[in-house]
């Protein structure tokens, strides 16, 4: 997930526009589970502490995933999780706390891997 992310933001997938636009061209995200603030085509904007980060996440029964991305590569933390969806509360609080706290402990120095 990260080296897919990495090369899609980092455009290598797509057409040099495209990765921009993912990340501008967005609506609030609304319905959507906080964090997410936005949404632009198949990338959600999350609100973390360290500010902006781009990513996706998704569940099916009993899991759920979520990746993040910085907008410059360095901060990539994907996380796999059990999760029980019947409860309605939306991502579990101590789940993100947990997952942005590894997010935004990534020195913002520090060299992404290729």
């Amino acid at each position: 997930m990260s080296r897919f992310y990495r090369a899609l933001l980092g455009g290598r997938l797509l057409p040099p526009d495209l990765p921009r636009r993912m990340l501008t061209d967005t609506v609030p995200a609304t319905g959507s589970a906080p964090p997410a603030v936005a949404y632009g085509l198949g990338v959600y904007v999350y609100a973390t502490d360290r500010g902006r980060a781009y990513g996706h996440g998704g569940q099916t029964l009993g899991y759920l995933t979520y990746a993040l991305n910085s907008r410059d590569g360095r901060g990539q933390p994907v996380a796999h999780t059990n999760w029980n969806s019947f409860g309605g509360r939306g991502i579990d609080k101590d789940f993100w706390a947990g997952f942005q706290q590894g997010y935004c402990a990534v020195p913002t120095g520090s060299t992404p891997r290729k």
